[in-house]
C-alpha cells in the first residue's frame, strides 16, 4: 500500500500588546478604518500572519534562504506551510474593541489633510486569538528552526504599525501529528462527505488580473489534484489512479439534510418572481408523455395552468425526491500582493476575491477497483487557489461505502409513466447529469449509451469549461460542455434489470472524456 507523507499541524496563540488594526477593505459607513470580521467577531486572516512571517524574515541569515523558499514558497513551487485564520479564544469578553479618532496627515506636505479626522475601529489590548499552522509535508530540522526563530522574531502585525498599533505576542501551543482516515470500505462507489473550514476559491478564469471569483462548488479535477498532492509519484497506486484515472473523482457539492444537492435540473421551473416553494414544479414527466402521445399522433401539448406566470429556471440546488434549496454564502475579501523579491507591495497591489463557503459537502467517488479508494485517506486537503492566503482547507470526515439501486431506480420511474399510459412496453431510461459531460470526439447524445437505447427527449443546457494552471498561471484550453444539470431521456426494448446491468458499467467509467476528474456523473432521474 502506498503511504502518505506524514504531515503537521501546528496549534499557536497570538495575544494583542496593543491595538491590533487588520482590514480587509478600507472601512464601512460607520467606521473610516474597521477590522476584519466574522459573524461579529474579529478575526485574524491566515495570510496576514504569513506576510508577518515574511516580512522579519530578512533578520534571518541568508543561509537560511533555501529554508524561507520551502516554507513560504516561490515563483515556481507552493510553499510547505498553510496558514489558517485566527478566531478569538474567549469570543464572550466584554472588552474587544478600541475606538479612536486620529488626524489624517497630508503625506507630502507632512500637514493635516483637508479631510483630517478619521476614525478606527481595533482590536482592543490583550485579546488572544487561536489558530493553526499546517505544514503538508514534514519539515526538516533546519526548516524547523527557521519556523521557531520565525515564531520569536514576529512581533508587529496588521497595520498601523507605525501608529502604535499591532504590537503582539505569538507563541507555538501545541504540535499535532496529522493522521489518516481508516475504514475506508473496498467499493466500487463510495461516498466521500468533507467539511471546510475556511472559504474556498476554485477559478476557472480570471475575469480581471486583480479579480477572482469562484465556482460555487469544489470541481472533481481541482479535488484529484489535492489528492493527487499529497500521493507518492513513484507507485503504482498512483499511475492506476491519477494517470489511467481509474478511480473517479467526484465534484463536491453541498450536503442538505444529510444528502447531496445537485445543480438543479433543467426540468425543475418556478414561476418567475415568486420565491413560494408551492410555485415550484417538476415538469419532466408532463413534457415526456407529451412526446410520447404525439410520436402516435395525438396532438397533446402540456401548458402552465398556474395562473399564466412566466417559467424561469429555479437556479438552486436541487436533493432528488426533497426539493430544491438555497445553500452557502460568498464572501468577498481584498488584500494586498507582495513583491516576492523586494518584498514590499507590488504596483496595482490590491486582488479581490470571491469566494464561497459550504458548512458540509460530499461526492460520490467511482473505482474500477474496489482496493484503490482505500488508498485515499488523507484527512486534510487544500483545495484550490491561494491556499496559503487562508482559503481551502478542507476537513475529510469520512469516507463511506455509497449503496445504489438502478434496477429500482428504473422500475419507479416507468411505474410512473405506466400509471398514465397503461401498456407501455418499452424500458425508458431518465439521466440526470451530476457534473459538466466532454463528448469524445465525432461522439453525440445519441450514442452516449450504445446501440440498445434510443434518445426520446433532451432538456439540454451546453456551455464552456476550462482551467487554471497553477505550474504554467495560464488558461487551460476550452471545452465544449454539457452542463450539469441536464436530464436525457432514453428508451429500449431492454427489460429493466438488463438496463440497469448496462448503466452501472457507465455509472463507473462516466460518460465522455476526462472521467477521472469528475466529468460524465450522472445518476437516474428521480
Amino acid at each position: 500500500m502506498a503511504e502518505w507523507g506524514e504531515s503537521v499541524i501546528y496549534n499557536i496563540e497570538v495575544e494583542t500588546k496593543s491595538p491590533l488594526l487588520i482590514g480587509s477593505s478600507s472601512g464601512s459607513d460607520v467606521w473610516s478604518k474597521d477590522i476584519a470580521m466574522k459573524k461579529n467577531l474579529p478575526i485574524i486572516p491566515g495570510s496576514a500572519i504569513k506576510g508577518a512571517f515574511r516580512e522579519v524574515s530578512p533578520m534571518l541569515k541568508s543561509e537560511y534562504a533555501a529554508e524561507i523558499n520551502s516554507l513560504f514558497g516561490d515563483s515556481e513551487n507552493q510553499g510547505k506551510l498553510i496558514f489558517s485564520e485566527l478566531s478569538v479564544k474567549s469570543p464572550h469578553i466584554s472588552n474587544l474593541f478600541l475606538e479612536r479618532t486620529h488626524i489624517s496627515m497630508d503625506r507630502k506636505t507632512r500637514t493635516v489633510s483637508n479631510k483630517k479626522l478619521f476614525k478606527i475601529r481595533a482590536v482592543n489590548t490583550g485579546v488572544k486569538f487561536e489558530g493553526n499552522v499546517f505544514a503538508v509535508s514534514p519539515m526538516t530540522s533546519s526548516e524547523e528552526k527557521v519556523f521557531a526563530l520565525l515564531l520569536s522574531l514576529t512581533k508587529k502585525l496588521g497595520s498601523k504599525k507605525s501608529a502604535g498599533y499591532g504590537f503582539i505576542d505569538i507563541r507555538l501551543t501545541g504540535k499535532v501529528e496529522k493522521s489518516s482516515i481508516t475504514n475506508i470500505p473496498q467499493a466500487r462507489v463510495a461516498q466521500i462527505i468533507c467539511e471546510p473550514m475556511e472559504p474556498f476559491l476554485v477559478t476557472s478564469e480570471r475575469t480581471k488580473s486583480y479579480l477572482y471569483n469562484s465556482a460555487k462548488y469544489i470541481p472533481g479535477s481541482t479535488l484529484r489534484g489535492a489528492y493527487a498532492a499529497r500521493f507518492p509519484k513513484t507507485t503504482q497506486e498512483f499511475k492506476e489512479i491519477f494517470l489511467l484515472e481509474k478511480v473517479k473523482f467526484p465534484n463536491l457539492y453541498p450536503m442538505i439534510n444529510d444528502a447531496i444537492a445537485y445543480l438543479s435540473p433543467d426540468s425543475i421551473l418556478r414561476a418567475k418572481y415568486s420565491e413560494d416553494s408551492d410555485e415550484i414544479f417538476d415538469q419532466l414527466l408532463f413534457i415526456l408523455i407529451s412526446s410520447i402521445e404525439n410520436s402516435r399522433g395525438k396532438k397533446f401539448s402540456v401548458r402552465n395552468i398556474r395562473e399564466g406566470k412566466r417559467l424561469d429556471r429555479t437556479g438552486k440546488w436541487h436533493v432528488p425526491r426533497i426539493g430544491v434549496f438555497d445553500s452557502g454564502e460568498g464572501d468577498t475579501s481584498t488584500q494586498v500582493s507582495l513583491d516576492s523579491k523586494l518584498r514590499s507591495a507590488k504596483d496595482g497591489s490590491l486582488r479581490t476575491y470571491n469566494t464561497y463557503f459550504h458548512n458540509k459537502m460530499s461526492g460520490l467517488f467511482r473505482s474500477e477497483s474496489e482496493s484503490l479508494l482505500s488508498l485515499l485517506n488523507e484527512d486534510w486537503l487544500y483545495i484550490g487557489n491561494s491556499k496559503t492566503r487562508g482559503f481551502g482547507l478542507v476537513r475529510v470526515v469520512e469516507i463511506r461505502k455509497y449503496n445504489i439501486d438502478l434496477t429500482e431506480e428504473i422500475r419507479r420511474f416507468n411505474k410512473s409513466i405506466q400509471n398514465v399510459l397503461p401498456g407501455e412496453d418499452r424500458t425508458f431510461v431518465p439521466i440526470l447529469l451530476t457534473s459538466d459531460l466532454i463528448l469524445q470526439k465525432d461522439e453525440t447524445i445519441e450514442m452516449l449509451m450504445g446501440k440498445e437505447f434510443k434518445l426520446v427527449l433532451s432538456l439540454l443546457k451546453t456551455s464552456h469549461t476550462s482551467g487554471w494552471s497553477s505550474a504554467s498561471n495560464t488558461p487551460k484550453a476550452f471545452q465544449n460542455v454539457v452542463s450539469a444539470g441536464t436530464v436525457i431521456i432514453y428508451d429500449t426494448h431492454l427489460s429493466v434489470e438488463e438496463s440497469a446491468e448496462i448503466l452501472e458499467k457507465l455509472y463507473i467509467k462516466g460518460l465522455g472524456k476526462f472521467t477521472g476528474s469528475g466529468y460524465g456523473q450522472f445518476v437516474i432521474y428521480k
